[in-house]
């Protein structure tokens, strides 16, 4: 598990890897859509086998997203050929869904807010593709957790905009909660997940104060996955 002095998340996602880690990589090897592919499900299975840490396939896994080339025309064809979902926040293009990964392209437009949710379980990595992203991580401060479950108090860990190449990483343990808001016209990443999450278990936090994008420190209302979209 990444605790909070190896979390990835910076511009340059090597650069807070675990120790011994970054040793040998080679980030200037362009990597073809279908050997990323291949690279990627043979991951997740030696993560799934416990081959691997959870900071060792993140680390690797940050390695294969950075040197994908997505200006190949087989990538291309697989975002074009993608299968479409969405909702009044984004829309998914997948790319993949097996039982030990799920990726495919996340597609928000100006000034949209997908609201503070989790990923139950899984590490997800992302990568911009275009447009500019702006990103707020935070961790649920389990102490302040009332008796009635129903809300939770959060901890900022990041707050940044993000660029097209630019990767960040979010752990079963650091950073899991979320929220993004384009700011561009139409903002694309390219998000991966080990192990998939359960989405009928996701987590929506509705901030109770307004103005909470500029704190540290917040206090949100936390709602189930079905609750939230009936809500």
């Amino acid at each position: 598990m990444l605790n909070r002095r190896d979390f990835l998340l910076v511009s340059l996602a090597t650069a807070l890897l675990p120790a011994g880690v970054t040793a040998g990589m080679r980030m200037d090897r362009p990597t073809s859509w279908t050997q990323y592919l291949r690279e990627v499900k043979q991951l997740a299975s030696a993560y799934d086998d416990r081959i691997l840490t959870q900071g060792d396939m993140a680390a690797r896994g940050v390695q294969l997203l950075r040197q994908l080339d997505t200006t190949d025309n087989t990538f291309q064809e697989a975002v074009h050929a993608s299968w479409e979902s969405g909702n009044r926040f984004w829309l998914w293009q997948r790319l993949t869904k097996e039982s030990t990964v799920k990726g495919g392209v996340l597609n928000i437009e100006r000034d949209q807010d997908v609201p503070l949710h989790d990923h139950p379980g899984a590490t997800g990595m992302i990568r911009v593709l275009t447009g500019e992203v702006e990103v707020w991580q935070f961790d649920r401060a389990v102490k302040a957790l009332d008796r009635s479950g129903d809300h939770a108090v959060l901890e900022l860990v990041t707050h940044r905009v993000m660029q097209p190449g630019d990767i960040a990483v979010l752990s079963p343990d650091s950073g899991n909660i979320h929220a993004l808001r384009a700011r561009s016209k139409q903002c694309s990443m390219l998000d991966y997940f080990i192990p998939p999450y359960e989405r009928s278990e996701r987590t929506w936090y509705r901030p109770v104060d307004d103005g909470w994008h500029d704190k540290a420190r917040i206090s949100c209302e936390s709602i189930s996955e079905n609750n939230f979209y009936s809500s």
